[in-house]
């Protein structure tokens, strides 16, 4: 069985992207037991390294879904881009802002 390059580019993209939404979820978790049951708070520069890795994952499937010609396989990396903006409430020290103790 041989897959086309389509088809390839377009699991990559999304294998890409669901790293990136698990790696952003595993974050939030563990910025959230840190209030319940105490230890230190992973840096929030952690949070937005991410968004590269989910970046490369819309590039990579954009990539599969020209050559497949097929606009739907865009619904999940783009999901993830609203999925990461939707986390993005839960932090309480953004760089560009000043850090609020919670």
């Amino acid at each position: 069985m041989r897959l086309s390059r389509g088809v390839l580019f377009t699991a990559i993209g999304w294998f890409l992207s669901a790293d990136a939404i698990l790696g952003a979820f595993a974050f939030l978790m563990v910025r959230m037991s840190v209030g319940e049951f105490g230890g230190r708070y992973p840096p929030d520069l952690i949070f937005f390294l991410i968004w590269p890795l989910l970046l490369a994952g819309v590039f990579v499937s954009y990539h599969g879904s020209l050559l497949l010609h097929k606009r739907t396989v865009l619904l999940f990396p783009f999901a993830g881009i609203g999925i990461l903006l939707y986390m993005l409430q839960y932090l309480t020290c953004v760089p560009w802002i000043q850090c609020v103790a919670p």
